[in-house]
């Protein structure tokens, strides 16, 4: 478990330990080995791997409910798992106070171990991004905003056509209405709420106007940007983790 924060594979293990997981775990098995028994399959492993991840979901989705209204085996798990994580976490803070000086509260520190932990494994398993759906409406620590933003709107393709362009000809990736862009940049963000973040830094002035321009640039009949196109820009740009040069 590289790179994960040594609390969360601290409760990863701990929790492999535990009677739930070894509750549910058994549930799955059983479940699996009755839809064999049904698509009249005699090994699990004689499936390909499409046929395997169905084989699985299905026996997942059978668990999540209950007859008599109680607990499911997942609830019991998600219970576990949550104090683990809890108590993981917290363990490590204190141990953290007990050999530094932080300037920060604990709660801090906690609510800063958490968001590490979120993106570690964002990285690690980035397909698991629609369970950021959790902090709906919920304000997000930058760092977390960032990789969140960059998982969902990352394109391999556009970002290498970006390249190629830039190395070929710098000139084709700015629009013909650079500075115009620029001057519509500086005084549309005077207005809003958030200008002093953006304009305090030549780094988020210059992302904007970059981003803007090279949108632009590919368009072919070269209309006006929208008011609301410089909009959603913005906090693209505040995402940015680090935070870009002033």
């Amino acid at each position: 478990m590289a790179n994960l924060p040594s609390w969360l594979v601290e409760s990863r293990e701990n929790a492999l330990k535990t009677q739930e997981w070894n509750n549910l775990t058994t549930n799955i098995y059983d479940a699996v080995d009755q839809h064999l028994a049904q698509s009249h399959v005699q090994y699990f492993t004689d499936l390909s791997d499409a046929e395997k991840s169905l084989v699985l979901e299905r026996a997942a989705k059978s668990l999540k409910g209950t007859t008599n209204g109680g607990p499911t085996p997942y609830d019991n798990l998600n219970k576990r798992v949550s104090d683990l994580l809890d108590k993981g976490v917290n363990n490590d803070v204190s141990r953290s106070l007990m050999t530094d000086d932080p300037l920060e509260t604990k709660t801090d520190i906690i609510l800063n171990k958490v968001c590490e932990g979120i993106i570690a494994l964002l990285r690690k398993w980035p397909d698991q991004k629609y369970k950021l759906h959790a902090f709906l409406n919920q304000s997000l620590p930058q760092p977390v905003r960032f990789v969140g933003w960059n998982l969902y709107l990352s394109n391999i393709n556009y970002r290498q056509k970006f390249i190629n362009d830039l190395g070929n000809n710098p000139r084709s990736v700015l629009s013909p209405m650079d500075a115009e862009i620029q001057r519509n940049c500086d005084s549309l963000v005077r207005t809003l709420p958030v200008a002093p973040d953006m304009m305090d830094s030549k780094g988020n002035m210059s992302a904007m106007k970059a981003i803007l321009s090279y949108y632009h640039s590919m368009f072919s009949n070269k209309r006006d940007l929208a008011d609301s196109e410089y909009y959603y820009v913005i906090p693209i740009v505040l995402s940015h983790n680090p935070p870009l040069s002033r």
